[in-house]
């Protein structure tokens, strides 16, 4: 009897601990099916991103042999700051040599202008000769006829009376000679002045180019230039990464991009700070082809021997500048993203006419701006006599 009341309680414990484990699976079901309800499935996640930025080539606009590197590989510089000197004697020489000529011809300039006035005061000259040569052969065609005066004397009138006319007429000459020479406006607007102002401006943006300067704020990386090297223009000497100004570029499968729209959040971590740092992000805008499009060796699926592989589309994410400036990144570091497609009203490529990513810099058009200024100072020396 015992045997037999045992089996009962057997079948029993072995329900019950089935109930128990389908109740675990029940609740870890209904705990999955909530975080996918009301979370995942609002969510788009990729462990394919990376912080990725602007990184602007220093390089030189003219040959020079390296005299001086003031910056190195992980120092920060200043927009504007110089971080490489080339040789100067030679462009030193070609500068002070278009200095002299501009000096010269605006002189020059000044004194065939002044011609003018002087051609003027001949021409009156030569009107008041040519009246009075008149005078004198009337007076004395009267006199002739009379037989007052003899005809060598009435000769000798008519020769001077054509000499006079002939005189004028090259006086008149000359006059618009010199005034043709001489232009119209200001000195500094004739045609000869500002070709050399132009052979002078030009010498000294070589002679300001020799100063290798940097064109953004940011950190210097891959330093090429040595003491002593000689350089052409568009080598590579250094590379500058304003860290500032980064953003994230995560690549989301084909599948995924279906729900990305621009201006939806997203959250990051990267495995340098790890989970414990999260920042703030936001889509800018989506790429304009997969990552195999603008692959070096695109594919060539139409040779046959064709393997479908899941396509990845580049999502620019930008970054709170805030974040960023409190918990660095550099370029290339792996980040996690995690957009939040709930929200599905924006675009899914940006609007025409944003401008995204702006990046400019004005250090090359102020070098310009100080080659006119002292093209100006030369001429005005110039005007007023005194050397250079």
């Amino acid at each position: 009897m015992a045997e037999t009341e045992t089996k009962p309680n057997g079948s029993a414990g072995r329900a019950i601990i089935l109930l128990k484990i389908a109740f675990v699976f029940i609740v870890i079901g209904l705990i999955w099916g909530g975080w996918w309800h009301f979370y995942a499935r609002h969510r788009e996640v990729t462990d394919n991103a990376y912080v990725t930025g602007n990184i602007v080539n220093v390089e030189p606009q003219t040959s020079g042999v390296v005299v001086s590197v003031e910056a190195d590989t992980g120092t920060f510089v200043e927009k504007g700051k110089t971080l490489v000197r080339l040789g100067k004697a030679d462009a030193s020489v070609s500068l002070e040599r278009a200095r002299a000529e501009l000096a010269d011809t605006v002189r020059q300039t000044i004194v065939t202008r002044r011609r003018a006035p002087e051609a003027q005061a001949v021409v009156k000259l030569k009107e008041t000769e040519l009246a009075k040569a008149k005078d004198d052969y009337r007076r004395r065609s009267g006199l002739a006829d009379g037989d007052a005066i003899s005809k060598e004397d009435l000769e000798n009138a008519k020769s001077r009376l054509e000499q006079a006319k002939d005189s004028l007429k090259i006086a008149k000459a000359q006059l618009a000679t010199a005034m043709s020479a001489r232009g119209y406006g200001a000195v500094e607007e004739q045609p000869a002045i500002e070709r050399a102002k132009a052979r002078f401006v030009e010498a000294y943006l070589a002679w300001r180019r020799m100063e290798i300067m940097a064109p953004v704020s940011g950190y210097v990386a891959k330093r090429n230039a040595q003491v002593g090297k000689l350089v052409n223009p568009g080598q590579p000497l250094m590379a500058i990464a304003p860290l500032d100004e980064i953003w994230v570029e995560g690549n989301f499968k084909e599948g995924q991009i279906a729900t990305i729209r621009v201006g939806q959040k997203v959250k990051l971590t990267s495995d340098l700070y790890g989970g414990s740092v999260v920042y703030d992000g936001k889509i800018a805008g989506l790429g304009a082809g997969t990552g195999a499009v603008f692959a070096l060796i695109p594919p060539q699926n139409a040779t046959g021997n064709w393997i479908k592989v899941v396509q990845r589309v580049p999502v620019r994410i930008t970054l709170d500048q805030a974040q960023i400036k409190a918990r660095p990144l550099v370029l290339g570091l792996s980040m996690r993203a995690e957009v939040d497609i709930t929200n599905q009203d924006g675009p899914t490529l940006a609007p025409i006419g944003t401008v995204t990513g702006s990046f400019k810099t004005d250090v090359y058009e102020k070098q310009i701006e100080g080659a006119k200024e002292l093209a100006d100072e030369v001429i005005a020396r110039a005007k007023n006599g005194k050397g250079e």
